[in-house]
């Protein structure tokens, strides 16, 4: 059988057709596809090329191999905070690590501000570089969907995670439906106050489509817990020192609040206000993803429960996916999501 006969057969070519036609054992064929020890240099050339010729399904990945070249995956990513954003990049770096055989690198476009703007400075800066792929957490605006689509009308994939601009030509989006995880927070956050009670909301910047989380929230407050009043709702980003300073405004205003809700990632900053306040027993704290140190928080009984996703397996997924479409040009069959959890003191 000659390799022109099975590229001709509209079938999947399976290592034992390589194997087949090179006159070799199946595991020489794999160890060679997969950069595995064992395989002599001129052999392992013979089986990529081999496979590229006829069509194997990773042919893509041999081919970049036989020409030494690199695919770059681009990853616009805030770096703070760093408790949260920080778990995201290690699933970034952890899939990147698994694909390094494959000629396929990994290459962070980071700022601590958290802004339309600077994201879509970081973004330009990503395809001036020559990505070949992107994985970005936008801001759900006209502008940015505009943007998304122009990137993928020429011919550069792009995935979303953690947030989502929906009506975008993204390939997908990696990460959970804020809505749902607000109506869990809501029911946890009145339950815990017990049907009543003052409070405030902090939320991210205007845009994020993590914030539609509150409208899960609100309507579950409206609908079973009427009593729970939310005197007002800030934005909460940028550094710690400016987060810490709108808490303590915020608690100077209203001193008899009995909860606050976090919907983005500086659950572990707010909760620290209320320690350095001695207000840790007192006020009810209910927020977004666990972290390192918002664990250490819950374990203190500061934070009362947190909603959270996997960090880790969001920026893993998100890679994942933009390398296999690089590869094989396969697409996802719809968007990842995972569960949404509570996590309790008791349950650590």
């Amino acid at each position: 059988m000659k390799g022109g006969e099975i590229r001709g057969v509209n079938k999947r070519v399976r290592l034992e057709d390589i194997a087949r036609v090179l006159q070799i054992s199946r595991g020489t064929v794999d160890r060679a596809l997969h950069n595995r020890p064992g395989v002599n240099p001129e052999v392992r050339d013979k089986v990529l090329k081999k496979a590229a010729e006829m069509g194997y399904r990773t042919n893509r990945a041999a081919r970049s191999l036989v020409k030494k070249q690199t695919l770059t995956i681009g990853v616009v990513i805030p770096s703070e905070p760093r408790s949260y954003w920080g778990g995201v990049e290690e699933g970034f770096r952890s899939a990147s690590s698994e694909f390094q055989d494959f000629g396929i690198q990994c290459v962070f476009f980071s700022s601590p501000i958290r802004s339309l703007e600077q994201d879509t400075m970081l973004i330009q800066q990503a395809l001036r570089s020559g990505v070949d792929g992107l994985a970005i957490a936008p801001f759900n605006t006209v502008d940015m969907r505009n943007l998304i689509d122009e990137i993928v009308d020429s011919n550069i994939p792009v995935v979303t995670y953690v947030t989502d601009v929906p009506e975008s030509k993204r390939l997908c989006y990696v990460g959970n439906e804020p809505l749902k995880e607000g109506r869990v927070a809501g029911e946890i956050f009145g339950k815990l106050l017990r049907g009543q009670g003052e409070s405030i909301v902090f939320r991210g910047r205007e845009g994020l489509y993590s914030n539609s989380r509150l409208d899960g929230f609100y309507d579950v407050l409206k609908t079973d817990f009427p009593n729970v009043v939310v005197h007002t709702e800030e934005e909460l980003y940028m550094s710690s020192n400016i987060v810490h300073e709108k808490v303590n405004n915020l608690l100077d205003l209203y001193p008899n609040l009995d909860g606050i809700f976090v919907a983005n990632s500086f659950t572990d900053s707010v909760a620290s206000v209320l320690v350095q306040r001695g207000l840790a027993k007192k006020i009810c704290l209910v927020g977004f993803d666990l972290t390192k140190e918002t664990e250490l928080y819950l374990k203190k009984g500061v934070v009362d429960a947190v909603v959270t996703s996997n960090s880790f397996r969001q920026g893993y997924e998100a890679f994942k996916i933009l390398a296999d479409y690089l590869l094989e040009g396969k697409r996802p069959v719809g968007n990842v999501s995972g569960s949404v959890e509570v996590v309790f003191r008791e349950m650590l």
